[in-house]
């Protein structure tokens, strides 16, 4: 929650997003969530807030490995990260995310979740129903 990105540049956030709304496990860098928000998002363990995240995808016209199988690989953001600013800076690419590892600012989480991403037309999009997701 302390990071200067407005949390209206990100992908996701706790209410636009069904997913990764508190890191899943408490970290005092990231600041603990009360326990109500736990049992909602983490199954009543402790957590810790989030203001939100990005999605990085690897697709075809990048040169990326994109497939209908799409592996979650959470990173978080180190207490380096926190001290030295890191977390004020946006991740766009794969290079800045390794930057982040190499220099001890962030670590890559084993796999979080596989899930079927198929893509679908742009008809389908625009009819589908958008869903409010409720966040205290």
């Amino acid at each position: 929650m302390s990071s200067a990105i407005a949390a209206d540049d990100l992908d996701c956030q706790p209410t636009n997003c069904d997913h990764a709304n508190v890191l899943p496990f408490p970290n005092p860098d990231y600041g603990l969530a009360s326990a109500q928000v736990c049992a909602d998002f983490n199954g009543g363990k402790p957590c810790s807030w989030v203001k939100g995240h990005d999605h990085l995808v690897g697709v075809a016209k990048t040169r990326g490995d994109f497939n209908v199988a799409w592996t979650v690989k959470p990173v978080i953001f180190t207490h380096q990260a926190f001290v030295d600013g890191k977390i004020n800076e946006r991740i766009m690419t794969l290079s800045q995310l390794m930057s982040l590892v190499t220099s001890g600012d962030a670590v890559i989480e084993p796999d979080l979740v596989t899930f079927n991403c198929t893509p679908s037309s742009a008809r389908t999009y625009e009819i589908g129903t958008p869903t409010v997701i409720p966040f205290p």
